[in-house]
């Protein structure tokens, strides 16, 4: 058997075990590259405090503060703003609407919404991503 690994911040510490690198994007916002990571157990898509300042992106206050449910217990943070930016990646070009949030390592994180509305495909073993749609797909609720 494997000895446990120890995370923090989630990022592994055992220098014995290996971890697949995770799926990051270079995608543009408003004009410059950012770092997005791919996501499918976020519920959402967030935009790092740090990149919001840097590009002066327009936020506005929610109207109630959204308390992300983590995967790691006694997890506490609390969203309380959004920003509005121009997204562009493989021939998506559109205005998009993210959740504030301070993320570490990544300037965005883009989970369920933007991997269903434009019918998102990846494979971590020979790392890969399809872009079914460049037109959004609408929906309203839970799908």
């Amino acid at each position: 058997t494997l000895p446990p690994m120890e995370w923090n911040s989630s990022k592994p510490k055992d220098k014995e075990r290996r971890v697949p690198r995770p799926i990051v994007l270079e995608v543009q916002i408003n004009g410059p590259p950012a770092r997005a990571l791919l996501d499918s157990g976020s519920h959402g898509d967030f935009v790092s405090t740090i990149l919001v300042d840097q590009l002066r992106l327009k936020k506005s206050r929610l109207a109630k503060p959204i308390g992300p449910q983590m995967a790691v217990s006694g997890s506490k943070c609390s969203i309380n703003w959004c920003a509005n930016a121009q997204f562009q990646y493989q021939g998506i070009d559109e205005p998009r609407t993210f959740n504030v949030m301070n993320i570490e390592s990544y300037d965005l994180i883009l989970g369920t919404p933007f991997l269903f509305q434009f019918k998102v495909t990846f494979g971590l073993h020979l790392p890969n991503v399809l872009i079914g749609s460049k037109n959004h797909y609408h929906y309203k609720g839970v799908q």
